[in-house]
């Protein structure tokens, strides 16, 4: 009897002591994996906001974007399973699925302006070309009371501007709006070459006079620097009034603007949209032909130049053969389709045969 006790007692501490050791070893390999207890980590990820909780929280966010400071602070409450990296990912990609609003198209009386008109700058390039200012002039005017042919003024405003920085087409634009397309209904008369009405102040003030077409392109072109800018021009001064335009913006601030003319340059209502008006329809015209040939030639070129950079760019390869794989897709539906249009015309001549069958037997019949 005694033995037995003994074995029992033995058997008692033989499972205490194994449990232990289970116990020891177990919180051990915790410790070195950086895991905690599993009790603990059903505690903490019940604490945890639950996902479908997190993206309630994301709607309510205020814009189309968290700022930064949510966007840390949600992800810190997110749990570490599969349903957090998407949110995770949700919220790396809420950014870049933010929709960019167009632009708003702007007229004046029924005519379209260009976009953001009254940002565009007096000093830059062309944006129009020779060949569509001249179209637009002559089917505008098409009898034009000039010293010159239309090819050359336009020619001239072109290299006086090109050569000062200022903005040949909208230069020529403003031209236009001063003779009326090179009518000259008022007070300017064409020999007077005067494209900008220079020095005409009033109805009986003539304003000033040059000798030859370019003369008077160049004082155009030098009146907009006197206005826009502290750099002297690079010819020969030949404005008139440029000392003092010049002299009168220095001390009130030089206008960059075509929109800054209105109430400076011309005292009239709207006068920036009378320009940007004519501005927007010479973009409309239609290039030369050598026009169109330079624009091929210039983007057959930007092309080659850009396959030839991105040549040995894996990425490149890679979006060749996704395109490639594309077009293959779109090839073979194609050729499905075209198969079941064949099988249906097939099909519905079929049909017609068959009903001319009934048709001509129920006539035997009658």
């Amino acid at each position: 009897m005694k033995f037995l006790k003994l074995s029992a007692a033995l058997a008692v501490a033989s499972c205490f002591l194994i449990n232990s050791i289970a116990s020891a070893t177990m919180k051990e390999e915790h410790e070195m994996s950086g895991a905690k207890p599993t009790v603990k980590n059903e505690k903490v990820v019940s604490k945890s906001k639950a996902p479908a909780q997190i993206e309630k929280k994301l709607s309510k966010t205020k814009g189309s974007v968290p700022n930064q400071k949510e966007a840390s602070k949600i992800k810190k409450e997110l749990p570490k399973s599969k349903d957090a990296f998407k949110i995770e990912a949700k919220l790396d990609t809420k950014k870049a699925q933010e929709k960019v609003k167009p632009v708003k198209k702007e007229f004046w009386r029924g005519m379209e302006l260009p976009a953001n008109y009254k940002q565009i700058s007096i000093l830059g390039d062309a944006v129009a070309t020779k060949g569509q200012a001249v179209n637009l002039i002559k089917r505008n005017n098409p009898k034009v009371k000039l010293e010159c042919d239309v090819e050359e003024i336009v020619a001239f405003y072109w290299a006086e501007a090109q050569r000062e920085g200022v903005r040949p087409d909208i230069a020529l634009a403003q031209a236009l709006v001063e003779t009326g397309y090179f009518g000259f209904g008022g007070t300017v008369k064409p020999k007077q070459n005067n494209f900008c009405g220079l020095g005409t102040t009033g109805k009986k003030v003539k304003g000033a006079k040059f000798k030859t077409p370019e003369l008077g392109v160049r004082a155009h072109i030098q009146h907009l620097l006197a206005y826009s800018t502290k750099k002297k021009p690079s010819t020969k001064i030949v404005d008139p009034r440029y000392e003092l335009a010049h002299a009168i913006r220095s001390e009130r601030g030089f206008v960059d603007k075509w929109s800054g003319l209105q109430g400076t340059w011309a005292m009239g209502s709207q006068y920036c949209e009378k320009i940007m008006v004519i501005y927007q329809a010479m973009l409309g015209m239609e290039m030369s032909e050598a026009e169109k040939k330079e624009l091929l030639a210039r983007q057959k070129l930007e092309q080659e130049q850009r396959e030839a950079r991105l040549k040995n760019d894996k990425k490149y390869r890679k979006q060749m053969e996704k395109e490639a794989k594309e077009r293959e897709k779109a090839r073979k539906k194609a050729e499905k389709e075209a198969k079941k249009r064949k099988q249906k015309e097939a099909e519905h001549k079929r049909h017609e045969r068959v009903d001319k069958v009934v048709r001509e037997d129920k006539d035997k019949d009658k």
